[in-house]
C-alpha cells in the first residue's frame, strides 16, 4: 500500500494550504486523525443513486451508496 493520497494531504497541511477532497471513496477515512484536526480542509463524497443496483451500473467498481453515506457518520 503506497498511501499516496495521505502523503499529499501531510504536505498540504504541512503548506498551510486549503485541502478539497471529492470522492467516492470511503478510503478518505482512514486518514480522518490527519484532516479532522485541521480546519482548512472541506471532504465531499459523491453519491450519484441511493440505488445499489443503478450505483453498479453507473459508478463500477465504486463503493455501495450505503457504505458512502455510513462513511460520513
Amino acid at each position: 500500500v503506497y498511501c499516496l493520497t495521505r502523503k499529499v494531504v501531510k504536505l498540504v497541511i504541512r503548506a498551510g494550504k486549503p485541502l478539497y477532497i471529492c470522492t467516492k471513496s470511503t478510503l478518505v477515512t482512514r486518514d480522518l486523525d490527519l484532516l479532522g484536526n485541521y480546519s482548512n480542509c472541506w471532504v465531499g463524497i459523491s453519491i450519484s443513486s441511493l440505488s445499489s443496483k443503478y450505483a453498479q451500473i453507473i459508478e463500477q467498481g465504486a463503493p455501495k451508496p450505503s457504505e458512502r453515506i455510513n462513511c460520513a457518520e
